[in-house]
């Protein structure tokens, strides 16, 4: 009999364990946040870091090479932001490379061009032409993903309405006036190439531009403001 008490005992106490599995995991999401608003509240920091870097250099966004790195400056504490909760790797998240270099104050429709977006590349500055296969898969909140557009804003969309969000991005894009686009050209991405930040170098400008709050007059080494706006050479 005694066999017979033990046994009901260990099965008793297993039983109880799955019962209260699923209360504690609720309270620890509710003490440190769901994996959802903490995903979108990373996505949230990170647009707005963006877009204060375009504010130091001249509206242009960060060049999708190196964009989580030039982040650093506008962010305490960036890298618990660069992964989902969801996410077993250390970065979850990927910049629609249609964006590099863009000028951030002239996209017409900024509110429908997705920034930034839930990758599972893994890897550090990742970036994409955001398509289907450029998403996170398999979708980490209840079938759906988070995306970051270039005004700010961050929505969450299940998978069956991606297709129409890959359509009216690209479409969005492809409204930017020429000083807006992105350079593609082969001998810009030479130039952005050579100003990739060296190892142990992340905050240097990639595009040879300095803050505008360092600048001294309106010429300099990089993007300039107004009539006498150059490129670097």
């Amino acid at each position: 009999m005694r066999v017979w008490h033990l046994a009901l005992l260990v099965v008793g106490v297993f039983a109880m364990a799955a019962v209260l599995a699923p209360v504690f995991q609720r309270a620890r999401e509710a003490d440190h946040g769901d994996p959802e608003s903490v995903c979108a509240r990373n996505l949230k920091q990170l647009a707005l870091a963006m877009l204060m870097y375009a504010q130091d250099y001249d509206d242009r966004l960060p060049p999708a090479a190196v964009w989580m790195d030039s982040l650093e400056p506008y962010v305490k504490d960036l890298e618990p932001l660069l992964r989902c909760p969801r996410d077993t790797r250390p970065y979850s998240y990927a910049m629609n490379s249609g964006l590099s270099g863009a000028r951030s104050t002239v996209i017409r429709e900024a509110n429908k061009v997705v920034m930034l977006f839930e990758s599972d590349s893994g890897r550090r500055n990742a970036s994409g032409l955001l398509t289907i296969a450029d998403l996170a898969d398999p979708r980490r909140h209840d079938g759906g993903l988070f995306f970051a557009f270039a005004g700010g804003r961050v929505r969450g969309f299940t998978a069956d309405r991606f297709p129409a969000l890959v359509r009216d991005s690209a479409k969005a894009l492809g409204t930017l006036a020429p000083s807006a686009r992105p350079r593609h050209d082969a001998a810009a991405r030479r130039r952005d190439a050579a100003r990739t930040p060296p190892p142990g170098d992340p905050h240097r400008d990639p595009w040879g531009a300095k803050p505008r709050r360092m600048r001294q007059g309106r010429i300099w080494r990089g993007w300039a403001s107004g009539p006498e706006a150059r490129k670097p050479a």
